[in-house]
């Protein structure tokens, strides 16, 4: 075995894995084929290892195999073209992982970070003789040891070992770009500056230019036949204006298709020596100010996707206000994909499929949308079509509206780079003649020509105007604008909700979208799959809104992702010329979900799924980065759509499985008249509950809930002894500040009042008279002077008691909308619609449990609501760990490998839920390789002690055989079911990370192995 590959394949122990792919059957991949073209084409990738997505090792799946590429393995003759392959890595955006082989040396680098003035110190060079008997110890074996299969393949080892470079080529190309139109808007060669948007524009028509030159579509021979022999593609040389301004014609006119369009104005403000400056800073490796370099860019590789979004970030910062006013945030490339995947499970994008995008930005949901219907059409073994028929399959395939005419340009641009793709360019001849004859074909299809009917595939408009009527479309996709109406200040929008009486909730844009896009333009038995926020399907204003989606839609699935919101979204701060000089948000905070529909009524049994990604599963870069959304198949969870009615949607997104089980039963205890609910008591004893903001008073007497404020209530009210008083107290509230305040707040603000602030930390009883900002308040109501009877402090004490225990705030975080979301801030409604343990005034039990501790409170309530041993168990761990993963955090508890006797307590859970005490079955673990691991539940004879029965050999290694066969991972599959019909035996893998091994996975776990047995699962067999 002399191939050096060969060699670090055996040793990384790819060879054999059905991760690991040769660069001859790159092209047998569903996906990333057109980049894996490249990379074995023009990047000497001969292989590559990477993760495998899709049904396997799930009971249920609508998805298809699909394979992300985490190691490109290349040959070179080199050290120059090893430097090479890593600038054009890198450039590609893709694998994040790169080994480099010549005959005698290797080469490891990071496939997300290059620098060309620094490769030898940040790569690791080795000889190829060190792979023939590598120490454990050795650099070798530590560098390479991170990205091994088994290494890979664990989330565990990923967080630990497998560290990520940082330097993005999107973030540091559009940095370059940012700072080169800053520096050409200030320091020019003639003293004279240049209008931000003019440099801006110019900037990105020399990039379009280098592009197409790189793609081999601008030659020296071509430039010559347009008549434009001044123009030269060599950096050195020296462009005149006039031949530039001719070359900016001639593509205009050749290719029939403009970028950044430069108005007269913008042409009279720049000079040769501008236009000539930016190209050497472009193109031939001088630095502008000391800092620029674009010799790292490659630009043959930088896919299409990435380009999108780098104009797209130079039209927002040219927009001060898009973020604000539109609702316009940057789409990852790898967001778009995710969605387009969901949508690919249920149809194909092939010839005849038309796709709407009715917010496109700059349109990289189309260029995804295009090349998957482009690949569809590919002939086995043929990479390249006919231009006509590639401009038939963009012009019957490819529908946009944006509201923005520049962005309009370029998702035209992005989607004719796209088209290139797949072009020879020896083709490209008959259709870059000039001067253009009227009549004949160009390069470029007239996307943004409007037909007879005045409708252009591309159609700058907004989305509720006439001018947008008539468009039906079979798929429609994307990421609306997330704002309000008042917001967006579209009178057609404005005009189209009142019209139709649209079933939104409180005038959001983005739900406006949905049911416009829906009704309109969709055809029947058609998929919509668009990007909403988070928050559209549970508070409380949404509720027409997801009434519709479930009465009216058939709910193919949502993906929560709820999680990643800090990460998502994640974009450079930088900001190019004209952006003003303020604070940039490097995310988009709000949590996002993304929905997927069929324009169809729903049956009576028609299943959705659910899916809430959680960051830890998702590969990240060394400071959180996501390239990639990884949709593991059996963390997936299915629902019936005719039963989620109103109380039961929302608990979709904010509970999990146990504590959905454990609410339903709090509704049942309520709705027979068991317990009454706390917004009953103003019925039962005169207690009424309310959340005031008090506005009318001075802001000094209001309690606050933020620490770093004077009024913090904890201080204010001596809570804390570590808390520095203040001079100003707040306690009690002046009788002077309670005459300011209006009646409806005045009864709250006379003392004698349960305090819980919306965190739901904990509940106190106050006597004296206060002011709060944003609390829940309970209180009889009573005058300013008026005493309370014993019995009602009594029972305002019980309340305070009761609202302060772990069960409550367990109760109000799953009953909240957004408690375990992306906000810790709970509604009244969550609060009063929870059960109360006791009676009236005259109840006997109050006494006891005012004056019981806090532990012993714990056990009354849990006894009074009928909360079982197990139940207690689980919201207990709730407090102490599962909590910890609201607002995308993530406890450094779950991420520690499971203990021994939370093993135990595992499969206790789990055996109390299959089993019922019954004896019928019988639960072992054992460790396997990979920080993995195996759980096996086996049907026994009755009375047999499950300690007595150990894991049945035989079929643990069918299952282990069929998880390495399928190339399941701790990632892609984190719950890998196998279950033999026959041998009565399931067996779960799983990773060794606590988070999956708590009494919460066990309740859910329980319900998988019981709907396994019960569907005919046969893994065995399959196998």
């Amino acid at each position: 075995m002399n191939n050096p590959i060969e060699l670090v394949a055996e040793f990384l122990g790819y060879k054999g894995d059905s991760g690991f792919v040769s660069g001859a059957d790159f092209a047998n991949l569903p996906n990333h084929k057109h980049a894996l073209r490249v990379a074995t084409s023009g990047m000497f990738v001969k292989a590559a290892f990477g993760l495998w997505t899709g049904g396997n090792g799930a009971l249920a799946s609508s998805g298809h195999k699909r394979f992300t590429p985490m190691v490109y393995l290349a040959h070179v003759e080199s050290k120059e073209q090893a430097k090479h392959v890593h600038r054009s890595v890198w450039s590609q955006g893709l694998a994040p992982y790169l080994i480099i082989c010549s005959p005698n040396t290797i080469w490891f680098c990071q496939g997300f970070g290059y620098s060309g003035a620094d490769w030898e110190a940040q790569v690791k060079e080795f000889e190829v003789s060190e792979l023939l008997n590598p120490e454990p110890s050795s650099d070798l074996t530590n560098t390479l040891n991170p990205i091994s299969a088994k290494t890979l393949r664990s989330s565990l080892a990923w967080r630990d070992e497998a560290r990520l470079a940082d330097e993005f080529v999107d973030e540091r190309l559009l940095q370059s770009l940012a700072e080169l139109s800053i520096i050409f808007t200030q320091h020019t060669t003639d003293g004279e500056s240049i209008p931000p948007t003019a440099v801006n524009a110019l900037i990105a028509r020399l990039l379009y230019f280098y592009f197409l030159v790189d793609r081999k579509f601008i030659t020296e021979e071509r430039l010559s036949a347009w008549g434009l022999a001044g123009i030269s593609i060599d950096g050195d040389s020296h462009w005149s204006l006039k031949d530039t301004k001719e070359l900016f014609g001639r593509l205009d006119e050749v290719f029939n298709g403009s970028i950044f369009p430069l108005s007269q104005d913008h042409i009279d403000s720049f000079n040769e020596d501008h236009v000539n400056q930016l190209r050497r800073v472009l193109r031939s490796g001088e630095t502008a100010a000391g800092q620029l370099s674009f010799f790292d860019y490659d630009f043959a590789t930088i896919r299409t996707e990435t380009l999108s979004a780098i104009y797209e970030m130079f039209l927002r910062n040219e927009s001060e206000n898009a973020g604000k006013q539109f609702g316009a945030f940057y789409t990852p490339p790898y967001v778009a994909d995710y969605t387009l995947d969901r949508l690919e499970d249920q149809k194909p994008f092939n010839r005849g499929t038309r796709i709407l995008d009715p917010a496109a930005g700059s349109g990289v949901f189309l260029v995804g949308a295009y090349r998957r219907v482009v690949e569809a059409c590919l002939p086995q073994g043929v990479t390249q079509l006919p231009l006509d028929d590639l401009h038939d399959l963009m012009m019957n395939s490819i529908f946009a509206v944006e509201l923005n005419e520049t962005a309009c340009h370029v998702a035209a641009f992005s989607l004719y780079l796209t088209m290139l793709d797949y072009v020879d360019p020896a083709e490209a001849n008959d259709y870059t003649s000039w001067p253009v004859i009227d009549g004949k074909k160009r390069l470029f299809p007239s996307m943004l020509t409007a037909d007879p009917q005045g409708l252009a595939n591309i159609k700058a408009a907004d989305f509720f105007s006439a001018e947008v009527s008539g468009v039906k479309c079979d798929v429609i996709v994307g990421n609306p604008p997330w704002v309000s109406l008042a917001q967006l200040k579209s009178s057609d929008a404005t005009a189209y909700n009142k019209r139709t009486k649209a079933p939104i909730g409180n005038k959001q844009v983005a739900e406006l979208f949905m049911w416009k896009a829906y009704q309109d333009h969709l055809e029947d038995d058609g998929l919509i799959g668009l990007l909403l926020p988070q928050k559209s399907l549970v508070n409380v204003w949404s509720k027409k809104f997801t009434h519709f989606l479930r009465s009216s839609c058939e709910i193919i699935g949502i993906a929560d992702l709820a999680h990643l919101r800090y990460k998502l979204f994640r974009r450079s701060g930088v900001r190019t010329a004209g952006s003003e000089d303020r604070s940039a948000s490097k995310s988009a905070r709000l949590s996002t979900a993304a929905i997927i529909l069929r324009k169809n009524t729903p049956e009576e049994d028609h299943q959705f799924w659910t899916f809430r990604p959680l960051i830890s599963l998702q590969p990240q870069s060394k400071r959180g980065r996501l390239w990639i959304v990884i949709h593991d198949w059996t963390q997936v969870h299915w629902h019936n759509q005719i039963e989620t009615d109103d109380r039961a949607w929302p608990r979709l997104f904010t509970c999990t499985q146990i504590d959905r089980h454990i609410m339903k039963n709090m509704d049942e205890y309520i709705e027979t008249g068991r317990f009454k609910s706390l917004s009953s008591l103003r019925d039962l004893v005169g207690l009424n509950f309310t959340i005031k903001d008090n506005n009318n008073l001075e802001s000094q007497f209001l309690l606050s809930a933020d620490p770093r404020s004077e009024t913090y209530w904890r201080r204010q009210l001596g809570l804390d002894r570590e808390l520095f008083k203040v001079e100003n107290s707040a306690v009690p509230l002046p009788l002077e500040q309670w005459d300011k305040a209006s009646h409806g707040e005045k009864v709250f603000l006379t003392g004698h009042v349960v305090l819980m602030p919306r965190t739901c930390e904990t509940a106190i009883y106050v006597e004296r008279p206060i002011a709060t900002k944003s609390f829940v308040i309970g209180s009889f109501n009573q005058a300013y002077d008026e005493e309370l009877s014993s019995q009602q402090v009594v029972f305002l004490k019980a309340v305070a008691a009761y609202m302060s225990t772990k069960i409550f705030k367990y109760l109000c975080f799953v009953n909240g909308r957004r408690m375990t979301i992306d906000r810790v801030s709970v509604e009244l409604s969550a609060v009063t619609s929870l059960p109360w343990p006791f009676g009236g005034l005259d109840d006997d039990q109050l006494i006891k449990f005012v004056d019981a501790e806090p532990s012993e409170r714990e056990q009354i309530v849990g006894d009074a609501l009928r909360l079982d041993s197990f139940y207690k168990s689980v919201i207990s761990e709730f407090s102490s760990l599962r909590k910890g993963f609201s607002d995308g955090a993530t406890p450094t508890e779950a991420i520690s490998s499971v203990t021994s006797q939370q093993l135990v307590d595992y499969r206790e859970a789990m055996m109390s839920q299959v089993d019922r005490g019954k004896g019928n079955y019988s639960v072992s673990s054992t460790s396997l390789d990979g920080n993995l691991v195996a759980t096996e539940i086996r049907y026994v004879r009755k009375n047999v002690c499950q300690n007595e029965v150990g894991l049945n050999d035989h079929f643990l290694k069918e299952a282990i055989a069929a998880y390495e066969r399928q190339g399941a991972s701790g990632m892609t599959q984190s719950r890998y079911l196998w279950h033999s019909r026959k041998g009565m035996t399931t067996i779960l893998i799983k990773p060794e990370e606590r988070m999956h091994w708590t009494l919460e996975r066990a309740f859910s776990d329980a319900d998988l192995i019981l709907a396994a047995a019960m569907s005919g699962l046969n893994s065995a067999e399959a196998a």
